[in-house]
């Protein structure tokens, strides 16, 4: 008899059912939403956030929140003072505590990024989802790391800041030669693609290149290239426009396994602490079921067209 799973094993086993589906319209679409950082202010907000995204995960979607506990960063050219890397930087215990009552308390499946070797033994037991950064393409010793991971879990990789999917597939074919499995690349765009044409051109190169199984990040590069000043900065407004675009790709016929987007409506009050701008909630829960809608409808209508050529076939014509 198969042992009962707990919470956290239970939604990693059907993330990895969705990702090991060949096509990129088969099974359930993957949603990793939440704010940029987690944060000890008004955590109220986020947690009753990260409920709402766990009650969309229904046949059709995988609601997971993104509550990161570390905020990687660049620091400014002659800055004296390091900046602020999230929760963990303010206080690990807080930060375990916080991410645990998700996780374990509440049975929210949480995704977060994996920065630094030591997170691994303290917060990957707690996920659902971990992805590896794109300032971390090239850090051989958090691969090795990552292969230490205790358990099956879910491993997102991000293309590099450069923009390019190789890099991300690269990494990927590292990470499988030391035994790392169930990976997906996380397109997040970058700098050679800083316009909504670049990106498109990007976006479906990686595409082509993993057939649809990948998830695409509509924050950081995707929202930079939708700036419409055209400035190619971070904004509100450069996200939706990003996960707008991704939608009306998917009518095309363009989808993916999955979407990830930086959205709470959380107000941080310590201007230390404040990270990338988060799109509305309420607007990025609505995207995601558009998203979905887009995709059931494409199912729809494919199963009907194979059922009546089966019908056809069966009755000689």
């Amino acid at each position: 008899m198969k042992p009962e799973l707990g919470v956290v094993e239970q939604h990693r086993e059907r993330i990895i059912r969705a990702m090991s589906l060949e096509k990129a319209l088969s099974g359930p679409l993957i949603a990793i939403i939440g704010p940029c950082s987690n944060q000890i202010e008004n955590n109220d907000t986020i947690v009753s956030e990260g409920l709402q995204v766990a009650s969309i995960g229904t046949g059709s979607i995988i609601g997971v929140h993104r509550i990161p506990f570390w905020k990687p960063r660049t620091p400014k050219p002659g800055a004296i003072k390091r900046p602020w890397e999230g929760i963990i930087d303010t206080d690990i215990n807080t930060a375990l505590e916080l991410t645990a009552h998700e996780a374990y308390d509440l049975g929210i499946p949480i995704a977060a990024e994996l920065g630094k070797p030591e997170h691994i033994g303290l917060f990957s037991p707690m996920l659902s989802f971990a992805w590896l950064g794109s300032r971390s393409v090239e850090d051989d010793l958090l691969d090795l790391s990552i292969a230490g991971l205790r358990g099956p879990v879910s491993v997102g990789v991000k293309n590099g800041m450069e923009g390019r999917p190789d890099s991300a597939l690269a990494r990927m074919g590292r990470l499988g030669a030391l035994g790392v499995e169930n990976q997906i690349m996380i397109f997040r765009g970058g700098e050679n693609a800083r316009t909504p044409e670049g990106w498109e051109n990007a976006f479906k190169r990686a595409h082509f290149l993993t057939g649809g199984r990948m998830i695409v990040d509509v924050a950081h590069g995707g929202e930079m290239a939708f700036d419409p000043s055209g400035s190619f900065s971070k904004t509100q407004q450069g996200q939706e426009n990003c996960l707008r675009r991704v939608i009306e790709l998917a009518e095309e016929g363009l989808f993916t396994r999955g979407v990830m987007i930086e959205a709470s409506d959380v107000v941080i009050p310590n201007p230390e602490h404040r990270t990338d701008i988060n799109m509305d909630f309420d607007k990025a829960i609505s995207g995601v079921l558009r998203l979905a809608g887009v995709r059931n409808k494409t199912k729809d209508t494919r199963e009907r067209i194979a059922e009546s050529n089966y019908l056809n076939r069966a009755a000689g014509i």
